[in-house]
């Protein structure tokens, strides 16, 4: 896995890159960096919260405990409730995915308003 300095080293060495100083605009966070002469702008996500951590703790308050990992599946197999249980975990790990991209696209307009880049697409 790649950590966020990494990542950030990796954007230093490209041409035409722009790494932006965390900065509010009219209440909405500003994104991280514009790439490619301004023409993609784009923001940082780091999944930091260990998703299989907030799983487990969902299925242990089911009386199913386990170490290491395992598949979801295997986990839940002749349970009558393992169809629940399956949807309780996909919804656990998509929530959490799905509000990094709703927080990235409210950066990245707030961004492309402030420096009036009308003709340039967002990235994650």
């Amino acid at each position: 896995m790649i950590t966020e300095s990494e990542f950030i080293s990796f954007i230093r060495t490209l041409p035409e890159c722009e790494i932006l100083p965390a900065s509010t605009i009219h209440g909405q966070k500003r994104t991280d960096f514009l790439l490619c002469g301004r023409h993609i702008v784009a923001d940082l996500k780091c999944l930091e919260e260990d998703l299989a951590k907030k799983v487990g703790r969902m299925l242990d308050k089911r009386g199913i405990i386990f170490y290491g990992r395992q598949r979801i599946n295997d986990l839940t197999h002749g349970r009558s409730d393992k169809e629940e249980l399956n949807a309780k975990a996909f919804s656990l790990i998509t929530t959490t995915i799905e509000s990094h991209f709703r927080h990235a696209n409210k950066q990245i307009q707030a961004t492309i308003q402030e420096f009036n880049l009308t003709d340039a697409l967002g990235m994650v």
